[in-house]
């Protein structure tokens, strides 16, 4: 279960505006603090039949490289870091505790996140959205790969025409324990970028940039 949550940190973290940091072998899920005396504990990084000498990755250095892999390919996860418009909350349910936000950009799909923070499955969850069609599960860290017990939406989930979370569409969601899931859009919502008023910081030097040196 510790290296669930780690997991689940992990694709918090990636699915989160601002970039990315992994301190000092966090990828090998080391269980002792790290020694600025010691190496890092490689061993860690070697799985049963994959091992690094072949060049495999062990489960958990094997979801950085996917989550790496979906923070390049996917535009929605990195083009607007600075913008609000970057990131939606859809819900934030504390009884549950489940969380679920969506990362977008213009000119690219969605991608809506979905944190189940605890060791019980949550199966039904209903969560709104603004596209209908089939939402495909881009990673999921439950997955047996990673580690994980292999509950999951078995490659993604079809929207439903039933409203949810002041939305006209919705997806019914299989939520692993302790897992965090990512989906993707079938389709790319048009968004517009928010105008920056001339008076922000970020205007002001578009306008150094373009005409020499500001006043």
């Amino acid at each position: 279960q510790r290296l669930a949550n780690l997991r689940t940190l992990f694709a918090y973290q990636w699915a989160l505006p601002g970039k990315k940091l992994v301190f000092m072998g966090g990828e090998l899920g080391q269980w002792r603090e790290w020694d600025h005396d010691a190496s890092l504990d490689w061993d860690l990084a070697e799985s049963p039949g994959a091992p690094l000498a072949k060049g495999a990755l062990g489960p958990l250095a094997l979801l950085l490289a996917r989550l790496n892999e979906l923070y390049r390919a996917e535009g929605a996860l990195h083009a607007c870091d600075t913008e609000a418009g970057g990131y939606a909350w859809v819900t934030g349910d504390d009884e549950q505790t489940v969380y679920v936000f969506e990362r977008r950009a213009p000119g690219h799909r969605s991608i809506l996140v979905a944190l189940n923070m605890t060791p019980v499955p949550r199966y039904g969850f209903r969560v709104g959205v603004d596209v209908p069609g089939f939402w495909q599960e881009l990673i999921n860290t439950d997955a047996e790969e990673y580690g994980g017990s292999g509950v999951g939406n078995l490659g993604g989930t079809q929207a439903a025409a039933i409203e949810s979370h002041d939305k006209p569409w919705s997806l019914s969601l299989t939520l692993p324990p302790c897992a965090a899931v990512y989906f993707a859009a079938p389709a790319v919502l048009e968004l517009e970028r928010p105008s920056r008023s001339r008076g922000s910081s970020a205007a002001r030097v578009g306008e150094a940039g373009a005409g020499g040196e500001a006043g």
